[in-house]
């Protein structure tokens, strides 16, 4: 057996009877030293294999790796090599979060040591991206973009309508120090979205929280800006100043959303002049919106004009 004990010894000489039993004592079978808390590593890895390295060992020494201090299952099993005095045992995964597993040796012609138990930390969390380094774009008529700096190439940036779990927006992988994603469309109105950083061997960070504006709207034009000629006899006309190349301005007829003419400020101006065939005989007005490039429409407004000379 594996534990001391003892036996009778009896011997039968020739012609003899058997003689009275000698009891004789034996000890147990010798067991392997119990590995020291401080000769084992863990490395509880990101996307592979976790490692156990056990040191100062000798050659032909089994050990092994359970998740439970007695019984359970064995984890992991290496043999040291022969000239080597360390063994790496490799496992698929030791789980996210921190906590323990057990080790045991069996050294050459001896029984399995007693297991000791060697904590490892958890997997390594990347950090979380301060507010301050997300910039976000939300632009009429293309793509919104989401800007994160201060970044490790190979970061991958992900781009959540939610705190947590939520659709992913965008997702990219920073080739430098940092990374811009395409969104569709925010929407219209101001809002927030959470950014997320997953660094090289490292676990995705928590979200931070990133708000933007809403997309912009011009702001309306000043009636002071327009000048009304309502001839007679020829097309009247409608000057704007104070523009800028690529201002549109629209004019409609009150009250409607019939466009009485319109024009776009060409480059170098800084005034817009619509001509438009006929406004009326009689007094009236009408409404005067202005859109700045990269803007939504501005509200209308109302301008008066004369009757025709």
């Amino acid at each position: 057996g594996a534990a001391a004990g003892k036996v009778y010894v009896e011997v039968t000489e020739a012609g003899k009877a058997a003689s009275e039993r000698t009891e004789v004592s034996y000890e147990a079978e010798a067991q392997s030293t119990k590995v020291a808390a401080d000769k084992v590593t863990i490395v509880n890895n990101v996307g592979k294999a976790d490692t156990v390295t056990v040191t100062d060992l000798t050659a032909g020494t089994i050990v092994k790796v359970y998740d439970l201090e007695t019984a359970g299952k064995v984890l992991g099993t290496a043999t040291v090599a022969a000239t080597k005095t360390e063994a790496v045992l490799n496992i698929t995964q030791l789980g996210a979060a921190a906590g323990k597993v057990y080790v045991e040796v069996t050294e050459a012609g001896k029984a399995a040591s007693e297991r000791t138990e060697v904590s490892y930390e958890a997997e390594a969390q990347s950090t979380k991206v301060a507010a301050d380094k997300v910039t976000i774009v939300n632009n009429v008529g293309k793509a919104d973009t989401v800007t994160v700096t201060d970044l490790a190439a190979g970061t991958i940036v992900k781009v959540y309508d939610l705190e947590t779990a939520g659709k992913v927006l965008g997702t990219v992988t920073a080739s430098r120090s940092e990374a811009t994603i395409s969104i569709a469309s925010l929407g219209f109105s101001s809002g927030s979205v959470y950014v997320s950083v997953t660094e090289p061997g490292k676990t995705e960070s928590d979200r931070v929280k990133a708000d933007y504006e809403g997309e912009p709207t011009t702001e309306p034009l000043s009636e002071s800006a327009v000048t009304i000629v309502n001839n007679s006899g020829k097309a009247d006309t409608i000057t704007v100043t104070g523009l800028t190349a690529g201002d549109i301005v629209k004019v409609y007829y009150k009250g409607t959303s019939t466009v009485a003419g319109s024009t776009v400020v060409s480059s170098g101006k800084n005034e817009a002049v619509i001509s438009i065939s006929q406004l009326g005989i009689s007094a009236g007005s009408v409404e005067i919106t202005l859109t700045n490039p990269g803007s939504h429409e501005s509200t209308k407004v109302e301008v008066s004009f004369t009757a025709e000379d």
